[in-house]
């Protein structure tokens, strides 16, 4: 009796007109998104022409001599030659970085091995900037990283990923970063704000709960349709979305190494703005492959719109006009948002709230530490947050169903 009320209910949602006016509006979100994308490589691939990029490292000489006869009367003997050591060493690297250009622009196709000159020049001025004993050691942290990274990809003969580049992987990164509660929590609100409260208005549960179902069966299969319905909305958008970029434009690499897990504890050797500051754990980060951490991404992204639509759908059994829900869905997930963002104060309490994490990719790197300062705010943390907060809302929902009958 059970599927056949979600069977019914998942017609009944596919049966409505919003149901595709929703899907219509997200589907068209993420084509501009995509033509976005595609603009955007054009136009990083116009300013990382050879002419371009000659001219620009012709400006940084002309910067650096400039610069360098600028001091040379404010300076002392000692502090002239070590900055003219300096210049000097940089104008070289520049010189370099030109001549590569200049042969690229002869030649186009020496330009397939130009990313590992760059990695190798990034790689020296890491270990140049890690010798200046004036940078705290919570940003050295970050350099070593950084460091690490860069010499992991040499190691393994790996081509730097840009980030511009117009690829699945990096399409579906971007899009996984700009849905979080704006995009997705607007559009469950708007999709499934009358899901119970709908029916409440031509008292269409009157005639539910005279048939021989328990009020529990009944709300329940409401819920199982409504999220299936959703993921399987979501999900076959976005799966479409990354093959069709990938079938045209690429998906990218795949086993490209990710940054995943890093661990933070308070630095207590150090105050700033009278609290101790986070640092990296070392070796705390592990990498793994993009594809493996796209897909944790997914997972992550799932588990967040099943909170969505768990507090969506507690609204819209809360209140009997479907408006109300909409507006009250709408303004507690966007202002929760906004506020979360703006509002340093807000984040001592909002890392119990689970549209703090609609960013998957901040869980699974560990950067959602820093945003709140704790270093207890984890991926594991959230995830607990996130299925707290569908087993909370969910059992409001049935606790106020059981009474329908006596509210209607």
């Amino acid at each position: 009796m059970l599927f056949t009320l979600i069977r019914n209910e998942i017609r009944k949602i596919l049966r409505r007109g919003k149901t595709w006016v929703v899907f219509a509006l997200f589907a068209t979100f993420l084509i501009l998104l995509a033509i976005g994308n595609n603009i955007g490589e054009k136009s990083e691939q116009r300013f990382n022409a050879p002419e371009r990029r000659i001219e620009s490292i012709e400006h940084q000489i002309a910067y650096q001599k400039e610069n360098l006869t600028s001091k040379e009367k404010s300076l002392s003997a000692d502090e002239y030659s070590k900055l003219k050591t300096e210049t000097e060493k940089r104008i070289q690297s520049l010189e370099e970085q030109k001549k590569s250009f200049e042969e690229i622009k002869a030649d186009p196709s020496k330009s397939e091995n130009l990313w590992k000159v760059k990695l190798d020049n990034d790689i020296l001025g890491l270990e140049e900037e890690l010798k200046d004993n004036s940078i705290p050691d919570q940003y050295k942290t970050n350099l070593q990283n950084e460091l690490k990274n860069l010499k992991y990809l040499k190691d393994h003969n790996i081509k730097p990923m840009n980030r511009s580049e117009f690829t699945s992987y990096n399409y579906f990164a971007g899009l996984l970063k700009i849905l979080g509660v704006f995009m997705l929590g607007i559009g469950l609100a708007i999709f499934m704000s009358d899901i119970v409260s709908g029916e409440c208005t031509p008292a269409t549960l009157k005639f539910l709960l005279i048939q021989p179902v328990s009020r529990g069966k009944v709300l329940f299969s409401k819920f199982i349709s409504v999220i299936l319905t959703s993921l399987g909305m979501i999900l076959s958008l976005e799966a479409i979305a990354f093959l069709a970029i990938g079938i045209f434009k690429g998906f990218g690499n795949p086993d490209y190494p990710m940054n995943f897990g890093t661990k933070y504890a308070f630095d207590l050797g150090n105050i700033k703005d009278g609290a101790n500051p986070l640092i990296e754990v070392a070796n705390s980060t592990s990498m793994i492959p993009l594809s493996s951490f796209t897909l944790k991404a997914v997972l992550l992204q799932c588990l967040f719109i099943v909170a969505c639509c768990s507090f969506i759908f507690m609204i819209s059994t809360l209140v009997k006009s479907s408006m109300i829900s909409m507006a009250i869905s709408t303004a507690t997930l966007i202002g929760c948002s906004i506020l979360n963002q703006a509002v340093g104060q807000f984040r001592k309490i909002s890392f119990l709230f689970f549209p703090s994490y609609g960013d998957s990719s901040s869980l699974l790197d560990g950067s959602i530490s820093v945003f709140f300062n704790k270093p207890n705010v984890t991926m594991q943390f959230g995830i607990i947050v996130m299925i707290a907060w569908i087993i909370g809302c969910y059992l409001i929902s049935h606790i106020i169903f059981s009474k329908k009958d006596i509210l209607i």
